[in-house]
């Protein structure tokens, strides 16, 4: 969990968790170029990216292949844009 304020996670790979990959808490962090993928494998409710906090970026990332969600958000006052998602749901019937 990336907990705390102004931190940035940048060109990195995040790659297979049973549960959630990454948890933005706190404020005005960042997940940039990254390539996020494979988790959820246990089928609970968990995500790649779980986005809460405040003032949080998800931006120009790689993100797939969730057991159940990809993304997870909760934050305020923040942004998701120019991501590649894709693939959610893996091990449920219904993501809506």
């Amino acid at each position: 969990a990336m907990e705390g304020r102004n931190i940035t996670l940048q060109n990195s790979t995040l790659y297979g968790a049973a549960g959630t990959l990454i948890t933005l808490n706190g404020s005005g962090n960042r997940i940039v170029n990254c390539l996020i993928s494979e988790s959820g494998y246990a089928g609970l409710n968990s995500e790649c990216v779980g986005i809460y906090g405040s003032r949080q970026l998800v931006s120009h990332n790689t993100i797939h292949s969730s057991g159940r969600s990809v993304l997870g958000f909760g934050a305020t006052r923040s942004k998701v844009a120019f991501n590649d998602i894709s693939r959610a749901g893996l091990l449920t019937w219904d993501v809506g």
